[in-house]
């Protein structure tokens, strides 16, 4: 149940456990389909037309299949079925709930070994085994990833109230690299500090994974905010006493978490600049430092990354190399990314373009 087939050009990954699955009206009513990780291009005929309130799928929870959980179609959405979702910590609402372990929820699928816990009893059980039955067209739900819903945000100025934002509605799924264009002043960083959670609004809300964000607390949003967005800004803000191997350690010490080498030397060599480990800011060029801030900025695996002018210091080949590789980071790891540019030469590499004028967010058609 946790695994989908990206359709509309986007790249299919494994990573999308919490979107659930979308079967077509041709699915089969009867198939032991939950052990199995849809993986991409696995396309099998459906054999029955699926209706309303049947099961729709089996958990085979041992060899023998003798302990079996049915799972029930709740709800349909443009002649589709939308299976529920098995998430960590979130259960079902039929009469069998089951909520999956958080060894489940991993990038290399569904293992032998991994564990299956039923609400009803708190008894885990074992996977042991697969069916290979269970393979059929499907199409992802996509999660929103950041979300406005009515925004706004006012700031006094004397007597006047000026209006940075107005009313805004627009969302933003995983696997989209959306540019935000528009003159100086006109709203744009007003509108990703409200994404990132820095400010909040005036009125509406800011979901973010289709979660509360902008409603919660300091402590929460910033809980939320270090966990799920990666920044990167239009000056790299390197710490210019720490090499470029200790700007992305230094996340783990915010964290008290264990420095993980293998990731940084991963990461800096992905973005091709492991050479440099050992340098300092002021001995590699503009076009190094802010690869080095991207580093920094993924190193959490965030699945948002907010980007304000990030080559706005760099010449042309040096910005065209930044945005091929948050281009690259959105697609291939399923992130949303939001970049803030006045530089229009950039979008061509972007899903969606909005233009910012005076406060007011619009999508550009052409």
């Amino acid at each position: 149940l946790s695994y989908g087939l990206a359709e509309d050009n986007r790249t299919a990954v494994d990573k999308w456990q919490a979107d659930g699955i979308v079967l077509s009206d041709e699915a089969n009513t009867n198939i032991n389909m939950s052990m199995i990780p849809i993986k991409s291009k696995d396309q099998v005929e459906a054999k029955e037309k699926a209706v309303l309130g049947q099961t729709a799928g089996v958990i085979q929870l041992d060899k023998k299949g003798s302990e079996k959980i049915n799972v029930s179609f709740f709800g349909i959405n443009k002649n589709e079925f939308l299976m529920p979702n098995i998430v960590e910590g979130k259960a079902f609402t039929n009469e069998n709930e089951a909520v999956v372990d958080k060894s489940l929820n991993k990038e290399n699928g569904i293992q032998l070994g991994d564990t299956i816990k039923l609400a009803s009893n708190d008894k885990k059980i074992k996977v042991v085994g697969f069916t290979d039955n269970a393979k059929f067209n499907v199409s992802p739900v996509l999660l929103k990833a950041i979300e406005f819903l009515t925004v706004d945000k006012q700031f006094l100025d004397g007597d006047t109230t000026i209006e940075a934002l107005k009313p805004t509605n627009v969302s933003v799924e995983k696997g989209q690299f959306v540019a935000v264009i528009g003159p100086s002043g006109s709203g744009k960083s007003t509108f990703l500090t409200l994404a990132g959670g820095l400010q909040t609004p005036t009125n509406g809300e800011v979901k973010i994974n289709d979660e509360a964000f902008s409603q919660e607390n300091e402590k929460q949003r910033s809980k939320i905010r270090f966990a799920e967005i990666g920044f990167i800004l239009q000056a790299s803000n390197l710490v210019p006493f720490l090499t470029v191997e200790k700007q992305l350690y230094l996340v783990d010490k915010v964290q008290k978490a264990k420095a993980d080498v293998d990731k940084v030397n991963e990461l800096l060599t992905q973005l091709g600049i492991e050479h440099l480990k050992k340098k300092y800011p002021d001995e590699i060029s503009g076009g190094e430092r802010q690869r080095v801030a991207i580093a920094r900025a993924l190193y959490n695996d965030p699945s948002i990354i907010l980007a304000d002018e990030p080559t706005a210091s760099l010449d042309s080949d040096r910005a065209f190399e930044v945005v091929k590789i948050l281009a690259k980071e959105t697609k291939e790891k399923n992130k949303a990314t939001i970049m803030v540019t006045h530089d229009q030469r950039l979008i061509d590499y972007c899903d969606e373009v909005f233009i910012m004028k005076d406060g007011v967010l619009e999508k550009q058609t052409s």
